[in-house]
């Protein structure tokens, strides 16, 4: 007998986040219980078919892709003087290589298929921005003059930037994987917002030739800290399965 869709893809679901056709016990809910609520999660779910998804899927990488870039050309683009084109290939191609890195780790479950330990995703979230700024210090301090202080740039407009650049990638980027880190969604969505962060951080080191550390601080660090909280918020409401999350609710009342 065939199963219901809905039942099958909770099955397949599970399989995905054990690896077995059971649950495995490293999740704080005895295997039974998880089961239940994990087909009864799915279950209230509208089903898509992967032709469905993967538009889906598309669509949200464009427009989390798209939107900032035509942002950032829209506040100037590239913005390089009186920076050495060598100090912006190494500012911001360090950047984006830390940005790269911190989405490995962020969207890839690693080792295990319920997706990275919280304490791996925590470090993920901690080391992002001091990695970041690491990047734009240490270059910037062998060429002269290019961490001296801007009396008219305190790092405001920067943060600004960074805050108008990162809310269409990270709606993207959780709605993409929404349901899919019922394990630990505040950490994931953490590492999420930062990972997402650290490419805003690119495209704000682009625009803005100041090193001057207390700007960094106020303009590069502060939208990326702002970004993975706001990442961790909605990811314990997005990447988290309904169901589950009720569930937990309630038990947590009870």
């Amino acid at each position: 007998m065939n199963e219901p869709p809905a039942r099958s893809r909770a099955n397949a679901l599970l399989h995905t986040m054990t690896g077995h056709s059971e649950p495995s016990p490293p999740l704080s809910c005895p295997p039974a219980d998880l089961r239940r609520r994990v087909l009864a999660a799915v279950e209230g779910e509208p089903s898509r078919t992967r032709r469905q998804q993967q538009v889906r899927n598309a669509a949200l990488t464009l427009f989390g892709g798209v939107v900032p870039l035509v942002l950032f050309f829209w506040k100037g683009g590239l913005r390089q003087d009186p920076r050495p084109d060598v100090l912006v290939l190494e500012t911001a191609g360090g950047a984006a290589c830390a940005a790269f890195v911190a989405g490995v780790l962020a969207f890839s479950r690693g080792r295990s298929m319920l997706g990275r330990r919280r304490a791996s995703l925590l470090v993920l979230t901690v080391a992002a921005p001091v990695a970041l700024l690491l990047l734009k210090i240490g270059p910037s301090a062998q060429f002269p003059g290019m961490m001296a202080s801007w009396a008219e740039r305190r790092g405001f407009r920067c943060l600004w930037l960074g805050v108008l650049l990162a809310p269409a990638p990270l709606l993207a980027v959780l709605l993409s994987r929404r349901g899919t880190s019922p394990a630990h969604p505040t950490a994931a969505g953490a590492a999420m917002g930062a990972a997402v962060g650290a490419c805003v951080w690119v495209l704000v080191d682009l625009w803005c030739p100041v090193a001057y550390i207390p700007h960094l601080f106020i303009g590069h660090v502060l939208p990326v800290v702002l970004t993975t909280v706001v990442g961790a918020f909605f990811g314990t409401r997005i990447l988290d399965l309904p169901g589950l999350r009720r569930g937990n609710a309630r038990e947590s009342r009870g």
